[in-house]
């Protein structure tokens, strides 16, 4: 019971800072446009990194198998529409995945890793079926909007069954905690957009 919690409390903590760290990037979010409105845009950077190694620093304590594979897949699929962008250490952003995946591969177990990579990758074209309307009027990167609305559900489920067949209970935590986390973030929107007014 208390391993299930520890494994739940590493995917909610890491959940969060891809959720945080996705809105920051995306620049999307009523919360986001608040408190950039209230303070200083680099204080709030500041504010939410502080806040995010935190989190994440929870998720390894709880679980840092799952936390740790879960957020550099998530890292590597976030970068798959920049694959060939410099990055600041002067690599390439393929090369620094290639790099970062082979770390996970030599530190921890391969179904481990892939198991994050696939359900990572399936929530990430779940979202992109879910936004893809938002995404195209906002002029945001999505799958649905590059590859077609059908091609991008049946890639999802094709990846919702390989990662559930590889590790069924991390898989159904992390998707019921994608929704969980949507849900949460969705009310502080709704919340945030009656306090600013949105030119």
């Amino acid at each position: 019971m208390l391993y299930n919690i520890k494994n739940i409390g590493a995917i909610l903590c890491t959940g969060m800072v891809i959720k945080i760290l996705d809105d920051v990037m995306d620049n999307d979010g009523y919360y986001l446009k608040y408190l950039f409105k209230k303070h200083h845009k680099q204080t709030i950077h500041n504010m939410l990194l502080g806040y995010m190694l935190l989190l994440l620093c929870l998720g390894n304590i709880l679980n840092h198998t799952y936390s740790s594979t879960l957020f550099i897949s998530a890292y590597i699929i976030g970068m798959f529409f920049d694959l060939n962008m410099k990055m600041p250490s002067g690599l390439k952003v393929y090369q620094e995945c290639i790099i970062y995946g082979a770390v996970l591969l030599i530190v921890f177990p391969w179904h481990q890793v892939v198991s994050s990579f696939l359900i990572v990758w399936a929530i990430q074209l779940l979202d992109d079926i879910l936004d893809y309307k938002k995404d195209k009027k906002l002029g945001i990167k999505n799958y649905v909007n590059a590859i077609g609305l059908v091609e991008t559900i049946l890639f999802c489920l094709i990846l919702f069954l390989c990662s559930y067949g590889l590790n069924w209970q991390k898989s159904l935590w992390v998707t019921i905690t994608f929704f969980f986390i949507s849900t949460v973030f969705h009310c502080l929107d709704r919340n945030f957009y009656e306090r600013i007014k949105i030119p």
